[in-house]
Parts: structure tokens; sequence; C-alpha cells
């Protein structure tokens, strides 16, 4: 019986109760409907001042909202500010079906094309929890998070207010984001934005962009466990970068990573287990793993490429996985790599553009000699890697060899 009662007081906590609640405030207790067809924006937001807005009976304010299944039509963007720190918004099911399953909760745009879902400006440690967050196909972004500094010149009164204040501490656990521009937007109008973000579980689907960086102090962020499909490309940091990624799986992603225009405190990327699946959203033309180019470091360790669009007649025998444009700095280790390799370009202007493949396999039409083209100044270096030799034979792939590269370095032109 304990563990029974134990059991049904988490759920509770899960799918909230009454406003009366000492834990959770529910959405519905202020109006909302979640039906998909009323604009429950205005209860979101009564909810959202309910539970951060501490009332003379309380200690401290509710903090935590629990949103029931349903889908909430949201029609003008939630915006949370400094004195909605520390909120909790925890949904039923965000992951599973277009919507999720039939007991998951969606907050769905319905306002204005070009539109933010939720926007975060200044704010600290939100946590969001079982949700999906659907664009409508005409959100520009999902969620954004923000910063007040004085590139903020339409909002002036923000920083006059809060001070120069950066977005920092947010934790996202199994959100969808689907049918939007952007999913995730890091900086917009700020230059310095935030830090010390944790993204577990998220799934992107049918985005321009998953995650986009646009700002010259984004560092600090891990995601875990991502998912992208039909994505534009997953990762876009221009500005900013202190990235860790483990177990990122993408499927129709044109590009998995792009990042560029990294500074004095920022561009260092460590990723890990990154798998691109199938190809692109164009059926003929595989997914490129990694474009980077400037002041940039990248560590990418059990990156495997699949040998999905390599075979022929149908494969894409042209398309590289890493595209490195000047000063770019890569290194690949215990990895898998098929089909084209990658394109060096560097610039007599900048370091050399480098890419070390460590302790790597080379394998399904996938040969260091003839996949990797160097242009400018620029090089490669192979250590411990296996190269499998192959080839199509009446039809049928065939191995006719396989070698051993200990130390090999094309070394770019003094």
């Amino acid at each position: 019986m304990i563990h029974r009662a134990i059991l049904l007081f988490t759920v509770l906590l899960a799918i909230g109760t009454s406003a009366a609640d000492p834990f959770w405030l529910n959405p519905k207790d202020f109006g909302a409907i979640g039906d998909g067809i009323a604009d429950d924006t205005g209860a979101i937001r009564r909810t959202i001042a309910a539970a951060t807005t501490l009332t003379p009976e309380q200690s401290s304010p509710h903090r935590q909202i629990a949103l029931p299944p349903g889908i909430y039509r949201i029609t003008e963007t939630l915006l949370l500010l400094p004195e909605a720190d520390n909120l909790i918004i925890h949904g039923s099911g965000g992951i599973g079906g277009a919507f999720g399953s039939r007991m998951s909760t969606t907050l769905q745009w319905d306002g204005a094309e070009g539109g933010i879902l939720i926007d975060c400006r200044a704010h600290k440690n939100l946590q969001l929890r079982n949700l999906t967050l659907h664009g409508g196909d005409k959100a520009a972004a999902l969620i954004r998070l923000n910063s007040a500094d004085d590139a903020n010149a339409e909002h002036p009164r923000w920083v006059k207010q809060y001070g120069q204040r950066a977005g920092t501490g947010f934790h996202f656990e199994l959100v969808r984001l689907l049918n939007a521009d952007t999913g995730i937007l890091l900086g917009d109008d700020s230059k310095y934005n935030g830090d010390l973000g944790t993204f577990i579980g998220l799934v992107f689907a049918h985005l321009e962009t998953g995650v986009k960086s646009r700002a010259t102090q984004n560092l600090c962020f891990s995601f875990i466990r991502t998912d992208f499909g039909y994505v534009g490309t997953a990762f876009d940091f221009d500005g900013g970068g202190f990235l860790s990624t483990s177990l990122v799986n993408t499927h129709h992603t044109d590009t998995v990573f792009n990042l560029r225009n990294t500074g004095i405190n920022s561009g260092v990327f460590v990723l890990d287990m990154v798998r691109p699946e199938q190809n692109s959203r164009n059926p003929k033309v595989r997914t490129v793993a990694l474009r980077a180019s400037g002041e940039i470091n990248i560590q990418m360790t059990g990156f495997m490429s699949t040998a999905s669009r390599v075979f022929p007649p149908d494969g894409d025998p042209h398309t590289p996985l890493f595209v490195l444009g000047p000063g770019a700095n890569v290194q690949v280790s215990s990895s898998m790599v098929c089909g084209a390799i990658a394109e060096l370009t560097g610039s007599d202007n900048d370091v050399p553009t480098f890419l070390t493949f460590e302790n790597t396999r080379f394998r399904c039409f996938s040969n260091p000699d003839t996949g990797i083209t160097v242009t400018g100044n620029a090089g490669y270096r192979l250590r411990d890697c296996q190269i499998t030799d192959d080839k199509l034979e009446d039809g049928k792939y065939v191995i006719t060899g396989r070698r051993f590269v200990a130390d090999r370095l094309q070394a770019p032109p003094r």
C-alpha cells in the first residue's frame, strides 16, 4: 500500500492537480482548455504569473507548473523575464508520434508568421520536461534563450531594470521541437547570452535549424541523446561555442554541425558518438557531418557515418563528410568513415586547415588516397588507421584487401 501511495503521489505531481496543490499549479485551474482550438495564451500566462509571484499567504512562490495532456494553442509569445527565474514546466509525454502520443502535452504556436513561442530574456534556471513544442509551420523559433545587454537596442528598459544579465542554467529533458524555422535559438539581439545548459533526450523534426547560436559568449552547453530528422542543419553556431554532445543521431538532415566565427572565449567543441544516418533531405545526397572554419578546435570521438547513400548505383560518391575552411583544426578518433571523406581549404593568411584521423576505419568506398581533397594551406594526418580496399564486381560488393597505416602526414605547404 505504501508503494502504491508513493506511485500515485508521483503521478499526481507529473500531471498536475489543482491550484491548491502545494507543489504544482495546473493551467486548467486558470482557464486553459487544451483542445487545440481555444486560445490558451492568457491562461498559460496567468499560470506563469501565479507560479512566480509571491503572495502574502506564501513563504515562497510555487515555481512549478504541470500541464496535463492536450494541445494548448498559443497566439502570443510567452515571455519569461528574471521575475520567473527557477521556473519548472512539466508536461506529460513529450516524445512519440507527430504531436507526441495521445497522452502528451503540446504547446502549439498559432500566432503571427515569424513569431517566437517561448522567449527567455535574462532568465535563469528554466526547466522544461515531457513537452512537445510545435511551431505550426510558421514560428521563427520555438524557444529563444537570450540575455539583457547593451546590444538590446530595441528594449533598453531590460538593461536598465536588470543590468547586463545572461540567461543561464537551462535544463530541458524529453522535449520534442517540431515544425518551425529554428528549434532552440541561443542569442539573437544579444552579445553575451548564456551558458550552463543541459539538454537530454531532445527530438528535433521538420526544422531549418535545430540549435542556432548567434552570440559571442554561448558557452558550456551539453546535449545528450539527441535526434534530428528532416532538418537543414542540426547545430549551427555562428559565434560562441563551448559545446559537448553525446549520442547524436540524424536522419534526413543536410548538415549535422556547422561551426564558425568563434573567438577568444569560445570555439572548443567535443562531439562524441555522432551518427548521420540515411541521407540529407534530398534522397540523392548524403549528409555532411561537419562544416567548420575559423579559430576553432573540434574533437570527434566515436563518429560513425554508416554506409547509407554510399552504394552505387543510387549512392552519392561526391559529397564529403567533412568540409573544413581556413583555420579549422579537427581530430576524429575511434571512428568509422564511409564514402567521400573530406574537403580541406586553407588560406595563406591563417594557420593551416588541418584534419587528423586516429584509430579510424575507412570502409565502403572510402579511400584516403582519393577521398580527401586539399586546396591551399591545408593538410591531414592518419594515425593507426585501417583502410578497406573494395569494389563492385557484377553488382556485388567485394573486399579486395585491408591495410594498416601507422602514421601518414600530408603536411601543409610551407
